[in-house]
């Protein structure tokens, strides 16, 4: 489960605010346990009453504080590959974006690849966000590379793939060379 951010901000506010409740509930039942009297409150309570309430302001804090850090854990997504009458294969998303990994760097004008496997209806997307060498002609190669992948992705894994998208991205800036 993914906090979004306005939800954690809700959080984090609820956690501010019970922390305030829990100090100030624990500064009037310290100041009033002590014996001072009580300026701010016209009727004084009992300290059975005053426990409790420090009790509550401690779990509302305890609680708020565990929502705010709250994460569940991720399950593998997997992919059904052939399913039959002795049972299912199946394979995880994981292992399938290993494969097309391992296919994508096969091609030499790359110089670094990042994959993503996306699993829908009908069966995978893959995206590839790449760099190439200089002075490769684009258009021949990432046709070339979207025909390896998907040709490769079916018969090794035997699944489906809807479309493989491929973003070529700027390689990042070289420092340039100091002229003494």
């Amino acid at each position: 489960m993914k906090i979004r951010a306005l939800d954690r901000a809700y959080l984090v506010l609820y956690a501010l605010i019970t922390a305030l409740l829990f100090l100030c509930g624990a500064a009037w039942s310290a100041y009033t346990l002590l014996g001072f009297s009580q300026p701010f409150i016209p009727v004084p309570l009992p300290t059975q009453y005053q426990i409790v309430m420090l009790g509550v302001c401690l779990l509302l804090l305890v609680l708020g504080l565990h929502l705010l850090f709250l994460r569940r854990a991720r399950e593998p997504k997997t992919l059904q590959i052939k399913s039959s009458e002795a049972g299912a294969i199946v394979m995880s998303v994981e292992a399938l974006d290993a494969l097309v990994t391992r296919t994508a760097r096969k091609c030499q004008q790359l110089t670094d690849v990042k994959t993503r496997v996306l699993p829908g209806q009908d069966g995978v997307i893959i995206r590839l966000k790449v760099l190439l060498r200089p002075d490769v002609v684009i258009p021949e190669v990432t046709a070339a590379l979207q025909a390896d992948v998907k040709d490769s992705i079916e018969t090794l894994a035997g699944v489906h793939v809807s479309g493989v998208q491929i973003f070529v991205d700027n390689p990042p800036p070289s420092a340039a060379p100091r002229v003494e």
